[in-house]
C-alpha cells in the first residue's frame, strides 16, 4: 500500500540517458539515478518507495528507491537516494498500482523547511478552502458593520 504525494520535489535528477542492455531476453533499457536529494522535514524515504518523474510532452518514468543515506552525520539533514527505472509509459500510476494507493496528499511548497506540515490530504483541501472563505466573509461582514470610513476607525 502506498501514499500518493502530488508535486513532491526531488532534486539533483540527472539527464535521463538510458543505457541499452543486451541479454538473452533481448534489448532492455536501464537508467540508474544516484544521489537524488530529498529535503529535510519532508518525508523519510525507504527502499521500495516509488516515484514518477513527469517531463512535459514525454512519457512518464517510474523509479523505485533502492537505497537511502544521509548527506552528513546529522539525522535531520538531506536524504540522498539511489533509484532505478522500473517502467516508462503513460498513466503509470493507474497501470502499475491499481488499488494500492491509500491516501493522497498535495505538497505545500511554502511550508517546506518550516515547522508547518508540507503535505495536505487532498480530501481536506476543500474543507480548508471553505474555512478560508468563511473567514473572509466574516471579516467583510465585521468591517461593513463596524467600520466608519469618515473617521477611519
Amino acid at each position: 500500500m502506498f501514499n500518493k504525494i502530488k508535486n513532491f520535489p526531488i532534486y539533483n535528477i540527472p539527464e535521463l540517458k538510458p543505457d541499452l542492455v543486451y541479454d538473452e531476453t533481448g534489448i532492455d533499457i536501464d537508467i540508474d539515478c544516484s544521489d537524488l536529494v530529498i529535503l529535510p522535514n519532508t518525508i523519510k524515504p525507504i527502499p521500495g518507495d516509488y516515484f514518477i518523474v513527469k517531463i512535459p510532452n514525454t512519457k512518464e518514468f517510474l523509479f523505485r528507491v533502492n537505497s537511502i543515506r544521509y548527506n552528513t552525520i546529522q539525522s535531520n539533514d538531506f536524504y540522498l537516494i539511489d533509484a532505478d527505472l522500473k517502467d516508462i509509459g503513460n498513466d503509470l500510476e493507474i497501470g502499475r498500482m491499481p488499488g494500492q494507493i491509500v491516501e493522497e496528499y498535495l505538497t505545500v511548497f511554502e511550508n517546506i523547511g518550516t515547522q508547518n506540515t508540507c503535505f495536505l490530504k487532498t480530501t481536506d483541501i476543500e474543507y480548508i478552502n471553505n474555512l478560508a472563505d468563511l473567514y473572509q466573509t466574516l471579516r467583510d461582514y465585521y468591517k461593513d458593520t463596524f467600520y466608519i470610513r469618515d473617521l477611519n476607525t
